[in-house]
């Protein structure tokens, strides 16, 4: 199976389609009802309690933010205990689908721990170059989870460089941190001269169905 999977991922778009349809309509239809409406609704909902608790805007103790940085290092220890896991049992399927509850409970823990490191720094440094670079990318968050998709795909599948399986881990960190530094620097530039990233633009005008103000004053 895996090897039919980079097979098919090498080859053209057509291809693709074979493996892609099949999946894609799975996981909006069966697997969308089943797991992903409940996981992604319920964090959805959280976040919004957070906003309106002050905990996502900074408005929060130091302490609470400082509780939350600790249970993301728990959530990450939790998550490597996953690893372990998977990797003592051969990174077979059975054990994949156990290690799957590793990480779906504590992947919570360590957004949290996300949330206290960068509201502690932008405590610390409001003004500071790594502040500015968050700001940025948080408004053009869309945009580059869009280009994200553009230039992996473009890079791994058959269309494109055809480099499905054929990167290591070490490889591919390499490359995530690589695009992470050009994606961020394009972010800060574009900011500099536009209030949101082009598709934030376009998805608030298509919200508020009227033309919103893009370049800055």
């Amino acid at each position: 199976m895996l090897q039919a999977e980079i097979a098919t991922y090498r080859g053209g778009w057509t291809e693709q389609l074979s493996h892609r349809v099949p999946t894609a309509f799975e996981r909006q239809t069966s697997g969308f009802l089943g797991q992903t409406f409940w996981r992604v609704g319920g964090t959805m909902l959280l976040g919004m309690a957070l906003y309106r608790w002050g905990v996502l805007t900074g408005e929060r103790s130091t302490r609470l933010y400082r509780l939350l940085v600790a249970g993301g290092a728990v959530g990450v220890g939790i998550v490597l205990l996953g690893v372990r896991y998977i990797e003592a049992a051969d990174w077979s399927a059975d054990a994949a689908l156990i290690w799957r509850q590793f990480n779906y409970w504590a992947s919570l823990l360590v957004a949290g721990g996300y949330v206290g490191l960068v509201t502690l720094y932008a405590r610390w440094r409001p003004g500071g170059p790594l502040t500015r670079a968050f700001a940025a990318v948080g408004r053009t968050a869309f945009t580059n989870y869009l280009l994200q998709t553009v230039v992996a795909t473009s890079v791994f599948y058959g269309h494109g460089l055809g480099l499905f399986g054929r990167v290591g881990r070490a490889e591919a960190l390499g490359m995530v941190l690589a695009f992470w530094a050009v994606q961020i620097s394009l972010s800060v530039l574009w900011i500099r001269f536009f209030r949101f990233g082009p598709v934030e633009w376009l998805w608030r005008t298509l919200t508020y169905r009227e033309f919103q103000p893009l370049v800055r004053s």
